[in-house]
């Protein structure tokens, strides 16, 4: 028997009767029990899926690079849609991989968090220090800095009460 392949978001070879679509209940049923599939790439190309400590990892070998991608616990994946595993396969299998970042990486979006974190406290810090500035011009520009200042440390403050989907 051959090994189940996503082809155009169905799941065939999957010892059910017909394929079946991701967004079907047998979908996640399937997950449940099974621990390793393929996915056909736009290329035609394959990326192997497979289930590792309860996690399901994309894998491609390009160039005899390994490229991995961690997609989730089966819950997870039964409800990502075939739009975003398509998008993964593609990266993984594409020829600029390394420059690619996926939107829904818990990584990058954690380390583009930081950067604006420390984006917005280097901006606060520019905005003090300019309340210091001694031109008779800037006058009027102050109670708008000190707005701006109190808005920033108010998100800021907003950020750090608020449940983040990384923490």
């Amino acid at each position: 028997m051959r090994e189940p392949i996503i082809i155009k978001g169905y799941l065939e070879n999957s010892g059910y009767p017909t394929a079946f679509s991701l967004e079907s209940d047998e979908w996640e049923t399937w997950l449940g029990v099974n621990r390793k599939f393929k996915i056909q790439t736009v290329s035609g190309e394959a990326v192997t899926v497979f289930k590792l400590d309860g996690y399901w990892v994309a894998q491609k070998r390009v160039k005899g690079k390994l490229r991995q991608k961690r997609l989730g616990n089966s819950q997870m994946l039964s409800k990502m849609p075939w739009a975003s595993l398509a998008e993964i396969a593609d990266a993984l299998n594409s020829q600029s991989y390394d420059t690619v970042k996926q939107s829904n990486d818990p990584d990058y979006l954690r380390e583009k968090l930081t950067q604006k974190e420390s984006e917005i406290q280097m901006a606060l810090e520019i905005l003090r220090k300019s309340l210091n500035y001694q031109a008779n011009s800037f006058g009027k520009g102050k109670a708008l800095i000190k707005d701006v200042i109190a808005l920033l440390e108010s998100q800021q403050e907003t950020d750090r009460q608020t449940d983040r989907p990384f923490n």
